[in-house]
């Protein structure tokens, strides 16, 4: 008997096609991560706290859970005044709407905040 070795040949191009093909892949990844992470950065507005104000406007609200019916009386809306220095270093101000008491006391002016997670007016 007489072993036959097969050996597959595999075109030039076809290596290079691949090579090129995942490189353009490695590149289109780097690039979403990229841009992704300087959106974040982007969103993250961080400024000074300007002024605390409360405006009056008692008001019960009741939410429905997984606790069931729950009732919460609220005094009124607790709001900070946050300067926020854009990228061309002109400062924009926005109202932040604080849902607790104790977050509005916690805070002075003066202070750093940082205004991403909350709700805001510009």
């Amino acid at each position: 008997m007489n072993p036959r070795t097969v050996k597959p040949q595999t075109p030039l191009s076809l290596i290079l096609g691949l090579t090129a093909l995942a490189a353009i892949l490695i590149g289109m990844i780097v690039l979403a991560v990229w841009v992704s992470q300087r959106q974040i950065v982007d969103a993250r507005l961080t400024g000074v706290i300007t002024e605390k104000r409360f405006e009056p406007a008692p008001e019960e609200q009741i939410t429905i859970g997984r606790d069931g019916i729950n009732a919460l009386q609220k005094k009124g809306n607790y709001l900070l005044v946050v300067r926020v220095p854009q990228r061309d270093g002109s400062p924009k101000d926005y109202t932040v709407y604080l849902p607790l008491e104790s977050q509005y006391n916690a805070v002075k002016v003066g202070d750093n905040f940082d205004v991403g997670p909350y709700v805001v007016r510009e």
